[in-house]
C-alpha cells in the first residue's frame, strides 16, 4: 500500500506503509501510518455495542485497568468510569455509530486517528484521539479532541 509522501528539504520522499509492531518499537523519528492495535479495535466495538453485559466485555479486553480517557466534556479513570461514560452517551445519542475516519499514525508509541459519529446517515461529530497502548497491548491513555468548538458545551 502507498502512502501520502513525506516532505523534507521541500522535495517529497515517497514511502510506503508498512506494519509497525508497537511492542517492537524501533522508530525512525516519522510519523506513519500502520495496523491498529487490537485493542484501539475492541474499544471502538464497545462504544458501538447495544449489549450492556458486551460493552463490558470489550473494555476489559481492550482497557489497561487504570486507563485515562479525556476529552473536551470529560477526563475520568479507570474501566468502570469509561464503561459509565460509555453508557451515558448510549443514552444521549442512542443508535450513534462511532468509527475511525481515516488510517491511524503511529509514532513513539503513540497512535492518531480521526474518528466520525453518526446516526442515521447524519455526521453528529468529528474528531481525532491520541492513543498510547501499554506493555501488555491494552489501552492505557486516550486524549480525544472535537473539531467543533461548540460540542464541547462549553
Amino acid at each position: 500500500m502507498t502512502c501520502p509522501p513525506i516532505t523534507k528539504d521541500n522535495n517529497q520522499i515517497p514511502t510506503v506503509c508498512r506494519y509497525v509492531d508497537p511492542m517492537q518499537d524501533n522508530d525512525e523519528h516519522a510519523p506513519r501510518t500502520t495496523s491498529v492495535p487490537a485493542s484501539i479495535d475492541r474499544m471502538f466495538a464497545a462504544w458501538n455495542e447495544p449489549d450492556p453485559v458486551k460493552v463490558r466485555a470489550h473494555l476489559d479486553a481492550a482497557l489497561a485497568d487504570d486507563v485515562r480517557f479525556v476529552d473536551p466534556t470529560i477526563d475520568l479513570v479507570g474501566i468502570d468510569a469509561f464503561e459509565a461514560n460509555v453508557h451515558d452517551v448510549h443514552r444521549q445519542i442512542p443508535g450513534a455509530v462511532y468509527e475511525r475516519s481515516q488510517q491511524v499514525q503511529h509514532h513513539h508509541g503513540h497512535y492518531r486517528y480521526p474518528w466520525t459519529i453518526h446516526r442515521d446517515g447524519e455526521v453528529l461529530l468529528t474528531g481525532a484521539d491520541v492513543t498510547v497502548v501499554d506493555d501488555a497491548g491494552r489501552v492505557a491513555t486516550v486524549i480525544g479532541f472535537f473539531d467543533d468548538p461548540e460540542a464541547t458545551g462549553a
